[in-house]
């Protein structure tokens, strides 16, 4: 008996933790292709429990990570959205990748995750991909396109903005 009552607050919490990834990751413009979000450079950025509590992405999510961000990059540039805007989801997309690879080099699998040649790799494939003449999106992923590009750019200059901030309280930019 005593063992059933330690155990439900555990299992509630697990299932709420499970409810709330899982809203995490939803397309709030709906559809079947997903278009990447600022997740870890997000979690990064608070430099609090938010940071400690992300769990390290697997070399799976990270490569998925690296197809769906380059992809709705090369897809926004073939629906013709502003290039400007389409070059910034490139450095969110940059940014994101980055955060990702840290948050694998802290987590229990040591120093490994994608080097900093690597990130450069994915970097020059993202441009070549969005340089490519020959992508046509769907009318429906553009509208969506469209819809997420202003709000993923939105979402990576309050991460690289509250970093800032945070990391400057704290000392780490070499302030006191």
């Amino acid at each position: 008996m005593q063992t059933d009552t330690v155990h439900r607050p555990r299992s509630l919490a697990a299932l709420g933790l499970a409810l709330l990834l899982s809203a995490c990751a939803t397309d709030p413009f709906g559809g079947a292709d997903p278009l990447p979000w600022v997740k870890y450079a997000t979690a990064g950025s608070y430099m609090d429990a938010r940071t400690a509590f992300t769990a390290a992405p697997s070399d799976e999510m990270f490569r998925l990570s690296v197809q769906t961000w380059t992809d709705a990059i090369a897809d926004s540039a073939g629906c013709r959205l502003a290039p400007g805007e389409v070059s910034q989801a490139g450095m969110v997309a940059a940014i994101e990748l980055a955060a990702m690879s840290a948050f694998t080099r802290q987590g229990d699998r040591g120093p490994g995750g994608p080097s900093f040649s690597d990130m450069g790799r994915y970097a020059a494939d993202m441009a070549l991909a969005a340089a490519a003449d020959d992508r046509r999106p769907s009318r429906s992923r553009c509208a969506r396109l469209s819809r997420w590009l202003p709000e993923v750019n939105r979402q990576g200059g309050d991460a690289v903005r509250r970093a800032t901030i945070n990391g400057l309280r704290r000392g780490l930019f070499g302030g006191s």
